[in-house]
């Protein structure tokens, strides 16, 4: 599936949080669709925010895109290593 994600996976970007979020999961979905899944068969995700305070945004977003039995998930503040690569 990485040799596909390439081609499938979108360069646009947003200032936008949760426009970011969202092309996020549109191209998670995407990536899933190409291999003839959907995202009920996404059995885990792991992301990764770098300020906390977006959990509430992204928790609303992963719900709307993630309905049916929601699989595993963690989330994690990266906000350390932000601060590790300004350091270097």
């Amino acid at each position: 599936m990485q040799a596909r994600s390439r081609s499938i996976l979108r360069q646009e970007t947003s200032e936008d949080l949760e426009e970011q979020f969202r092309l996020v999961f549109e191209d998670i979905k995407e990536l899933v669709k190409s291999d003839g899944g959907t995202l009920t068969d996404v059995l885990k995700t792991t992301t990764y925010l770098v300020d906390s305070s977006c959990h509430q945004e992204y928790d609303r977003l992963h719900r709307s895109y993630f309905r049916e039995g929601y699989s595993a998930r963690s989330t994690v503040q990266a906000r350390l290593c932000i601060l590790a690569s300004k350091s270097r």
